[in-house]
């Protein structure tokens, strides 16, 4: 994994930060680490971005919002969701009533224990989850 703060899981590595960016921003800085915004593919991996969320939320003394941007969006009002890296949308874990937004075309996670995802308004300034794989080619 690139020096500094990333974490490595599996053959990925991640990086969450807290300065808050709208939801294109994000996806254009985690760009030029020649990563993506995070997609989440089990219980597991969502857990373990909640973590990592939490932790640099201790790091930076607890300046971030709860919420941190995903790489989940759609363009046809929820019926579909999509990843930005391609992969495959074989998981969800929606919080209480969520998707529940017109307009919301993005997602972020709510990082406190036992909180899901839930769809949120693009331009909203929030952290945010980069991914990649361990090795660039």
């Amino acid at each position: 994994c690139p020096d500094g703060s990333w974490t490595k899981r599996g053959s990925y590595c991640y990086l969450a930060e807290c300065t808050p960016r709208n939801a294109e921003q994000a996806r254009e800085r985690c760009a030029s680490y020649d990563a993506t915004l995070v997609s989440v593919h089990d219980l597991d991996e969502h857990l373990f971005i909640q973590e990592l969320c939490r932790s640099a939320n201790a790091t930076f003394g607890y300046t971030c919002d709860v919420l941190f941007y995903l790489g989940l969006s759609t363009n046809d009002q929820g019926l579909t969701w999509v990843w930005d890296d391609g992969t495959p949308s074989d998981y969800f874990k929606w919080g209480g009533t969520e998707p529940n937004g017109m307009f919301e075309f993005c997602t972020a996670v709510n990082v406190m224990p036992g909180k899901g995802w839930g769809d949120v308004v693009c331009g909203r300034e929030e952290g945010y989850i980069c991914k990649r794989c361990e090795y660039i080619v």
